[in-house]
This record gives structure tokens, C-alpha cells and sequence, in this order.
């Protein structure tokens, strides 16, 4: 009989890495025996009539004008319209590629129902950043599970580079009763290694450890290679967006932005409006070149083995630092206008790498569970 595995992680956020790496999640519990529930848990501040009412309220401040009521509704009718648009995107990835349980609302919900199941799993995502999600939040330290139960981190993700001594106490208090604590940034497991959690081992994002046939395999993406620069941009950032453009010019191809903000018209260049998840990763596969912010976008550029160049974000880089160095990829992040210099990725070194840890991964967190009968 098939054992039952438990994922909670941040899988309702609409954008691509999170629903990309939930997936990747749930594909890796079932690859060690175990059939896998996605938890369908969204916390109330996350819900859309929640975002609607703050957005009522920022508006309602904005300037008299927007102070007046009916201007202010008509104001979160767009917004909430273009919520429900975007959100239709990632739903119908959802509702193919990932098995959900019923939802729930809140911590107590979980607590007073929790689905049964033989291992319950916490990651990737920012599930531990608690500056992001406004505290540690028990429910991504898996305290609703029964008493006893068998709890896993898969590269759970804390994305900060220094926590407190008070921050690194809440954490050693919170996950001592884990099996197996996998993070996916090096800082993350030097410090809760330092306070004393078990054994914290530095592992690849999910969306890394399946290979990028596999990727290619369960999304139906061809092996072509097409004339064009690949922007997917979460900052706003011109700077970005000319060196692409740039990039672009020098090398005869055309130029692709997805971004959710406005960019700024140039020769050649064109901005996709809310591909689906399938395009999106199918973009990155087929690119001359990618451009981005971002670390599920670079994450899938090392997986495919493109050419990509890397801007850091104003905030929480430190996952992009640690894919890069990992890999030996520094020199991609792009710090000048040099860029025509910066030396080509030595792709075979780069595969053996990722190759060699999945490898240590997976029999890292078999020998840290019971076997599946």
C-alpha cells in the first residue's frame, strides 16, 4: 500500500517559481514512494477579498479624488479584475499538475483537521522568511501535525543572510522534532547550523533537482532553439531591459519581456502579457539568450544549460548568490556595461555539479526516512 505524503508550501502565489516549484515538490515526494497532497492552504491575508479591501483602502488615501467612494470602487473593480485574469493563469496549471486537498483558511483550521498522512513535508519557497510573511508562521514549521509524525524540510528557503540570536533560538525550538532539515541557500545552513538544528543540509531548489528532460517530458517542450532574448524581469528596471535590448541588437535576434509593470516601447521588442506556465518555462528552454532578476528564472537557465545574464534584485538575493556560486556562475551576474567580456558558462562542469547533488540529496533524505513498503 502507497504511503501518504503531506506538502504545505506557498503554491497559491500567482507567479511562475512558486507554482513551478510546488510541482517540482510534489514530483520529488512521489519519486521517494510516497503519493503526494499539496495542503490547498491559503492564509486569510493572502485571499483575494482581503487584497480587494486593502487596495479600497490605499486608494481611499491616495488624493481626494480617489477618497471619493464611487471613484475608489470603480478603482478595485480593475484591480480586482486583473487579479482574477492573472489568477486564471496559474489555476489552470494547478488544476492539471498539482493534487490539492480541500482548503483551508487558517492555522486553526489545520489544527482542528488535520489530513492524515505517514510524512509531512515543508518547502521550498519562502516558507521560513519571516520578514516576508510577517513572523514565523507555525504552520510552515508543520506544528498542526499529529503528534509523532514523521516531518521533513525540502529546500525550504529563509532568504535572509543574518538572523539574530533570538531569530536562530525560534528556529532550533521549531524544527527539533524534524527528520531530515534541507534548506536551498548555504547561509541558511551555516546558521541554523550554528544553533544547534539537526544536521541542516544545503540542497538544490526542487525545480533543479528534476532534470531538465524530465522538465521537458512532463510539459511537452521540444529540444529547438529560437532567435530570440528572453527578458522575465520581477523588479522594474530599465537598466535591465536596455542591456537586453542591447543583447538583442548585437546578435540579431528579437526580444521578449515578460514583466507585470509597463516597459518603456523599443525597436523590436515585445512584452508577453501573462503567458501560461507551460509557455513560460518553454520561453527559457528555447532562448539564444535570458535576461532576469529572478531565481526560479535562473534556476531553470542553469537547468536547460542557457546562456543567461543575471541582474540581483533590490531585496533577498541571497538565493540568486547561492545558485550562482554554487554552479560557478558568478561571473553571469552582470555589475557593468563589461558584459561582452564576461567569459562563456562551461555548461559539462555546471551538469556534473547539479548531477552530483541531486545524487547527495536524495540519499541524504532516504537514509533520514523509514523505508516505503
Amino acid at each position: 500500500m502507497t504511503k501518504k505524503g503531506l506538502l504545505i508550501t506557498m503554491h497559491y502565489v500567482d507567479n511562475y517559481g512558486s507554482v513551478l516549484q510546488t510541482y517540482a515538490s510534489q514530483c520529488i515526494i512521489r519519486k521517494l514512494g510516497y503519493d503526494c497532497d499539496v495542503l490547498d492552504y491559503v492564509r486569510t491575508n493572502n485571499t483575494l477579498a482581503y487584497e480587494a479591501k486593502e487596495a479600497y483602502s490605499r486608494y481611499r488615501k491616495m488624493s481626494r479624488i480617489f477618497a471619493f467612494p464611487p471613484i475608489s470602487a470603480l478603482l478595485v473593480v480593475r484591480f480586482v479584475l486583473k487579479k482574477l485574469k492573472r489568477k486564471s493563469i496559474f489555476d489552470l496549471f494547478r488544476k492539471r499538475y498539482i493534487k490539492l486537498t480541500r482548503r483551508y483558511n487558517s492555522y486553526n483550521s489545520l489544527l482542528e483537521n488535520c489530513p492524515k498522512a505517514d510524512l509531512y513535508i515543508v518547502g521550498s519557497d519562502q516558507v521560513w522568511n519571516h520578514v516576508y510573511n510577517g513572523g514565523f508562521l507555525p504552520e510552515y514549521f508543520l506544528k498542526f501535525a499529529p503528534k509523532n509524525s514523521t516531518k521533513i524540510a525540502l529546500s525550504s528557503s529563509i532568504g535572509i543572510d543574518s538572523l539574530s540570536e533570538s531569530e536562530l533560538k525560534q528556529f532550533k525550538d521549531y524544527l527539533q522534532d524534524f527528520s531530515f532539515v534541507s534548506v536551498r541557500e548555504k547561509s541558511a545552513a551555516e546558521q541554523l547550523s550554528k544553533a544547534g538544528v539537526l544536521q541542516p543540509f544545503f540542497t538544490l531548489d526542487p525545480t533543479l533537482l528534476l532534470s531538465a528532460e524530465e522538465w521537458k517530458k512532463s510539459l511537452e517542450i521540444d529540444d529547438s532553439v529560437e532567435k530570440y532574448v528572453f527578458v522575465y524581469q520581477l523588479n522594474h528596471s530599465e537598466e535591465m531591459v536596455s542591456f537586453a535590448h542591447k543583447l538583442a541588437t548585437e546578435n540579431g535576434c528579437k526580444l521578449y519581456v515578460v514583466a507585470s509593470h509597463k516597459i518603456k516601447k523599443r525597436d523590436g521588442l515585445k512584452r508577453l502579457i501573462l503567458p501560461s506556465v507551460r509557455q513560460f518555462v518553454e520561453l527559457i528552454a528555447k532562448a539564444r539568450y535570458i535576461v532576469t532578476d529572478s531565481f526560479h528564472g535562473t534556476a531553470f537557465c542553469v537547468n536547460f544549460s542557457k546562456g543567461f545574464f543575471v541582474f540581483y534584485p533590490p531585496r533577498y538575493s541571497t538565493r540568486l548568490e547561492s545558485i550562482l556560486s554554487l554552479t560557478k556562475t558568478t561571473h553571469r551576474h552582470v555589475e557593468s556595461e563589461n558584459w561582452r567580456d564576461i567569459k562563456p558558462i562551461n555548461y559539462e562542469e555546471v551538469r556534473n555539479i547539479i548531477s552530483e547533488e541531486r545524487e547527495k540529496f536524495f540519499k541524504a533524505i532516504k537514509e533520514n526516512l523509514q523505508p516505503v513498503s
